[in-house]
């Protein structure tokens, strides 16, 4: 009977022997393939991370950060418009920029009757328009534009005026130099960027759509010299056979497309205006209607928008009245 007790003991003593076994082989299994599991969703992030970086380095230029409050890439087709450097000739003898009769801002767009207010980048590309029939341009110009209330905040007494930039200033001096409508409250629509799942923090954004029909002054097209006397030439003629001909700049009217996207951080606002020709090639892949998930370069420019939630600059000189507006400020 002892004998009996001793072997049931025992092998009972043995069988949580082995599940005990059993047990530590399954955790180590386990967490080799949980600790796989997490490696390769690593490695597939980073080499997401890695395939949108390129994307964004194949669509778009370099980061532009003019160190007021705001940094964005835009699509690679603009060029930036530079303010002219100021000479050492230009200069006074205290270091300061000589007075002039007129200051002009060759980033302020020509076609508009207002200036933007508030302009701190300004960018042109040439881009090709889809093909007509009757003789109209093949390209045209299209503009992308950054305001911001930055510099105002420097100014005295325009600190309350600063809060209203995104909601009134802005807006309302895009559609008086474009000769439009200022769009109706439920025509503001909110985007988000980037539209899906991204590897930056979201902009929310304000955005309105108006169409204008501006004067834009095309380039000069060359084209070779034709002689309508071939057989009959001298040497003259002959010595300016390699000449071209340079025709005048043509002016024309052309309907645009214009999209404001607004974005804050606390007091800072800032504003992005694309103007692109209503014809435009879709192989440009400016595409305005940027509701699509990164469907454009437009949209890709706009994930990499930044506002930094600086503190506004101090008043350089002069009385501080009316800059005392604090608060988070209206957009629209």
């Amino acid at each position: 009977m002892y004998s009996q007790r001793f072997q049931v003991r025992r092998r009972l003593k043995n069988t949580n022997a082995i599940l005990l076994v059993l047990a530590v082989v399954t955790l180590l299994v386990s967490g080799c393939f949980n600790a796989q599991s997490t490696y390769e969703r690593r490695l597939l992030k980073t080499i997401a991370l890695a395939e949108y970086r390129e994307k964004l380095n194949q669509n778009l230029g370099s980061n532009w950060n003019p160190k007021k409050g705001v940094q964005i890439r835009v699509p690679k087709q603009f060029v930036e418009i530079r303010l002219p450097r100021v000479r050492e000739d230009e200069k006074n003898k205290d270091g300061e920029e000589a007075a002039e009769e007129e200051t002009v801002d060759p980033r302020q767009p020509d076609f508009m009757s207002v200036p933007l207010p508030g302009l701190i980048g300004a960018w042109k590309a040439e881009v090709k328009l889809t093909a007509e029939s009757d003789g109209s341009p093949q390209k045209a110009m299209a503009y992308l534009y950054v305001l911001s209330n930055y510099d105002m905040w420097t100014r005295p007494g325009e600190g309350k005026e600063a809060l209203k930039f995104n909601k009134s200033i802005a807006p309302n001096a895009i559609v008086d130099g474009l000769r439009a409508k200022l769009p109706e409250p439920d025509e503001w629509v909110s985007e988000s960027h980037p539209r899906g799942e991204g590897f930056v923090e979201k902009n929310i954004l304000t955005v309105a759509k108006v169409i204008s029909t501006v004067s834009l002054t095309l380039p000069p097209d060359e084209r070779p010299a034709e002689n309508d006397n071939k057989n009959d030439v001298d040497d003259d003629a002959n010595d300016n056979m390699g000449d071209s001909v340079t025709a005048a700049p043509r002016v024309i009217e052309l309907s645009m497309n214009c999209k404001m996207y607004l974005a804050k951080n606390k007091d800072i606002h800032v504003l992005v205006l694309l103007i692109v020709p209503k014809q435009i090639d879709p192989r440009e892949n400016l595409s305005l209607d940027t509701s699509s998930k990164r469907g454009s370069r437009v949209a890709m420019c706009l994930e990499t928008l930044s506002v930094s939630s600086i503190k506004p600059p101090k008043v350089k000189s002069g009385g501080a009245g009316g800059n005392t507006g604090g608060g988070r400020g209206g957009g629209m």
